[in-house]
């Protein structure tokens, strides 16, 4: 049998497993159900925002995202929701291969054997698997969020504004984290870009006033910031041990909250008005530290690997300094996993560097300890709430920042000009 021959095998069992697994998530609960919710609450012209609404049985949330979201999904309120779940699963297993192939374009893999290829596909996955599983199983948001940002900067690279633009947009809409994309376009002196995709933004913002009116979208529009201002007294200190992100981390450590567990995880008892100082501070700089992966020459001339570990860097900070965010929100790491993982494999027979690979490497093994391996699956339910308690995840995540820091792409330019 030849090598066409077993691809075609692979992908045959990869399809069906796929579409398995999309009919399995589809027939439970998940956040989508909460879509659906408001979606029925909006076509009675009843408020979406500030009320509770059911994923499960015993489970309850508000729902966060824009009245556009609501108001596409109307239709699919009058049918058995396992269909829009189905398709909206489907379009994610979609979305999380396209991201990969957008991803993996960006790498030079010709010096990689079938074998290595391979292992770089399933280390950059391992690291995130945790949070793909969450994105299906809750049936969220994060694949097509990751999706969007990739695909609407390889059109942009196309000079395809528009359409880039457009995707962008609904992705900003939909829900607010990939807005951190705009200034870097700005930065980029990416100026087109960055109009059209504000132009759509307003758009958006008032294309549900057609079919719902305009003073009951701009009712929306007010309750719509009213939950997810960031400065909100309950998105400066976020207690539940399901919130991973810096003001769940900071707070927790300078202050004396008690969280879902009986354990103490403060270090200084501070008021709330100063841990919410701490926090901010520690989001700025992080922030700030985005100039270093940019770099002080607003130029366009950068390599591939430059493009995507400044992008990588963005998205990783998204889950870190926006508040409210749970696991599933850390998927939007994947591209900056997948640099590292080819950084390592490519550097690693660089002598001289053999001082920052090993560094890396040993920390780049605690971040995946801390974001990864904690999972109730491998550790058990009991030691799994200890370690979001802790917040080991932001940890985790934080750590990758050290890392993707260190992860410099001149030194794999080194090493093709030392071959």
């Amino acid at each position: 049998m030849n090598r066409i021959s077993y691809k075609k095998i692979f992908s045959a069992v990869g399809i069906f497993l796929a579409l398995a697994f999309v009919i399995m998530q589809a027939r439970a609960y998940g956040d989508f159900k909460i879509f659906l919710e408001a979606s029925q609450l909006l076509s009675r012209h009843k408020d979406i925002y500030n009320v509770s609404l059911f994923s499960a049985p015993d489970v309850s949330g508000l729902y966060y995202y824009s009245p556009l979201w609501a108001t596409i999904l109307v239709p699919f309120t009058f049918i058995s929701p396992f269909i829009p779940k189905f398709l909206w699963l489907s379009a994610s297993v979609f979305w999380l291969v396209r991201s990969w192939v957008l991803i993996k374009r960006r790498f030079d893999l010709s010096m990689f054997s079938e074998k290595q290829k391979i292992f770089f596909l399933l280390i950059s996955f391992a690291m995130v698997f945790r949070f793909v599983l969450y994105n299906f199983s809750l049936i969220q948001m994060t694949v097509f969020i990751l999706w969007a940002v990739l695909e609407s900067l390889s059109l942009f690279e196309k000079k395809k504004n528009i359409y880039g633009s457009a995707l962008l947009a609904l992705a900003i809409n939909i829900k607010l984290l990939p807005v951190v994309i705009v200034p870097y376009l700005v930065y980029r002196r990416q100026f087109i870009p960055a109009l059209f995709t504000t132009v759509f933004f307003v758009i958006y913002l008032f294309l549900p006033a057609i079919f719902i009116g305009i003073s009951f979208n701009d009712f929306l529009l007010h309750e719509w910031w009213s939950v997810i201002n960031p400065a909100q007294t309950t998105h400066t200190i976020e207690a539940d041990k399901y919130v991973h992100s810096l003001t769940a981390l900071i707070p927790s450590l300078f202050t004396p909250t008690q969280g879902d567990l009986p354990i103490t995880r403060n270090i200084l008892s501070l008021s709330p008005e100063a841990a919410g100082m701490i926090t901010n501070v520690i989001r700025f700089a992080i922030i700030a530290w985005t100039l270093y992966f940019l770099g002080v020459k607003k130029n366009n001339s950068r390599g591939d690997l430059h493009v995507l570990r400044e992008v990588s860097y963005i998205l990783m900070v998204i889950p870190l300094i926006f508040p409210h965010q749970q696991k599933y929100a850390f998927y939007l790491l994947l591209p900056a996993c997948a640099y590292v993982t080819y950084y390592m494999m490519r550097v690693r027979t660089l002598n001289e560097k053999r001082t920052k690979w090993i560094s890396c490497m040993v920390l780049l093994l605690f971040s995946f300890l801390l974001m990864t391996l904690t999972t109730d699956g491998l550790i058990g339910r009991h030691y799994n709430d200890i370690t979001q308690h802790f917040k080991t995840i932001t940890w985790g995540a934080l750590l990758l920042i050290v890392v993707i820091s260190l992860c410099d792409p001149k030194d794999i330019l080194q090493v093709v000009t030392e071959k």
